[in-house]
């Protein structure tokens, strides 16, 4: 393989990585207006109108997320606006995580649980029980299950048997939720106070970074809507179709390169 041919590889490698981690929103829910949130700013745009939920995560489909009311598990595509009722939630009080590459979708509320069979009233399974409120959630591929108490101690659990693990001290108090984003690979978290509060919600909330390996903390927008629920949600696949057409592109003119050079051109 001549320079010119590793130079080829290396910027095909190129397209490859910036296409494959470009794109992944991440969305908040406030009550009545869906956001998406800038993982680097935290300032939270609106997109539309969305239900009351408290809890949220990202879904098995582009454009889907699970929404949880507190009582009732949806499957919401924000990309066509449809809504799938998945059956309602005893355990569960709290929020959601979905791990894609298991399939499997946990919620959270005395304990962590697994919730399985969404026809009529979904089937929750209790994984493992812990002290304090923990009413964030979120999976992070290649890290695992995490979890964020009232006091803002992260915590990373054992889907096997909801062991905890201490990850660090983030120093936000009432995380309501988190969403991995994969540009960043940070936890991009809204506090927002205790979920339910009523008549002593806070006036606004505020957007945070959190690095999942020690829970260190940024601080991204302190003037935010009370968002309740946040997922990382895939939209249409544009930038696939820019790789193919950057790849074939790229290979056409390595093999029109080739034939000139076996012509002496």
């Amino acid at each position: 393989m001549n320079r010119r041919d590793i130079v080829l590889a290396a910027l095909m490698v190129t397209v490859f990585v910036a296409c494959a981690s470009a794109g992944e929103l991440i969305y908040g829910f406030a009550p009545g207006t869906a956001y998406v949130v800038d993982p680097y700013t935290g300032v939270a745009t609106p997109v539309g109108s969305a239900p009351f939920v408290v809890g949220a995560s990202s879904g098995p489909t582009v454009g889907s997320v699970f929404l949880f009311s507190g009582i009732n598990l949806y499957l919401d595509n924000v990309l066509t606006g449809t809504s799938q009722p998945l059956g309602g939630l005893v355990e569960t009080r709290w929020d959601l995580a979905f791990d894609p590459s298991a399939g499997a979708l946990y919620g959270v509320g005395a304990g962590i649980y697994s919730i399985d069979g969404c026809l009529d009233f979904c089937s929750e399974t209790l994984i493992g029980s812990f002290p304090g409120v923990v009413q964030a959630i979120d999976y992070v591929p290649g890290y695992g299950l995490f979890g964020a108490d009232l006091d803002g101690i992260l915590w990373r659990f054992n889907p096997s048997n909801g062991d905890l693990e201490f990850v660090g001290i983030t120093g936000i108090s009432n995380i309501s939720d988190m969403a991995f984003d994969y540009s960043s690979r940070q936890l991009i978290a809204s506090a927002a106070g205790p979920k339910l509060c009523g008549d002593n919600c806070p006036p606004f909330g505020s957007i945070w970074s959190i690095d999942p390996n020690n829970g260190s903390s940024v601080l991204l927008n302190d003037n935010a809507p009370i968002i309740w629920g946040m997922a990382e949600v895939t939209p249409e696949p544009a930038s696939i179709a820019m790789m193919v057409s950057g790849l074939s592109v790229m290979a056409t003119v390595a093999r029109v390169r080739r034939r000139a050079r076996k012509r002496g051109l």
